[in-house]
C-alpha cells in the first residue's frame, strides 16, 4: 500500500510498516467500508494474510448487512404500528359497532363504540367474546351470517334484524 506522506508518518510512529486492505462491498457494489490488516514489519502479504483479509471482510459484510436488515425491520414495524394506530382511531370513530372474529370463534378486535354500547371492558370482552352482546333471538341469524361469510371467504357485514336475509 502506498501511503500519503502525512499518513505514512503517522503509521510509522504507531509501529505500522505494512498494510493491506479490502473494500467491503454489497452485491450491487456499494462500499460499506474497508477491512485492513496491518503488520509491524515491512513485508508482502502471505496467502494466509490474504485469505484472512478476505474472510474477515466477508464476516464484516454479513454483520453490517444484518444490522441494516434489523434496522429496516424496526423501521417497518414502527411504521406498521403507526398505521395500525391510525386505523384503530378511524375505526373507533366511525358510527358502527365493529369487530373481527377468527374462524375458531376467538374475537381478535372490538372497536371502542362496541365497548361503549355493550358496557363490556376490553378485559371482559376477551373473556366473554361478542356473543353476549347479541340479543338471544338474533344470535342464530348472526351466527348463520358468520358461517356464510366464513364459507365464502369474503368480508361482510350484518346490518341487523331489519336487513333482508
Amino acid at each position: 500500500m502506498n501511503w500519503h506522506d502525512e499518513y505514512r508518518d503517522l503509521a510509522i510512529r504507531n509501529g505500522i510498516r505494512a498494510a493491506w486492505s479490502q473494500p467491503i462491498l454489497t452485491n450491487d457494489q456499494e462500499v460499506l467500508g474497508t477491512f485492513a490488516l496491518y503488520s509491524s514489519e515491512p513485508r508482502e502479504p502471505t496467502d494466509m494474510d490474504l485469505a484472512f483479509l478476505e474472510g474477515a471482510g466477508r464476516l464484516a459484510l454479513i454483520a453490517i448487512e444484518r444490522q441494516r436488515s434489523q434496522q429496516a425491520l424496526k423501521i417497518a414495524l414502527d411504521e406498521l404500528r403507526n398505521s395500525e394506530a391510525n386505523l384503530r382511531q378511524v375505526i373507533d370513530t366511525i358510527p358502527a359497532l365493529v369487530w373481527s372474529t377468527r374462524p375458531d370463534g376467538f374475537t381478535d378486535f372490538l372497536n371502542k363504540r362496541w365497548h361503549d354500547y355493550t358496557g363490556f371492558s376490553p378485559e371482559e370482552s376477551r373473556v366473554r367474546g361478542w356473543q353476549p352482546s347479541v340479543h338471544p333471538e338474533d344470535l342464530p341469524r348472526v351466527m348463520a351470517k358468520g358461517r356464510e361469510l366464513l364459507a365464502s371467504g369474503e368480508p361482510g357485514e350484518d346490518r341487523g334484524a331489519s336487513s333482508p336475509s
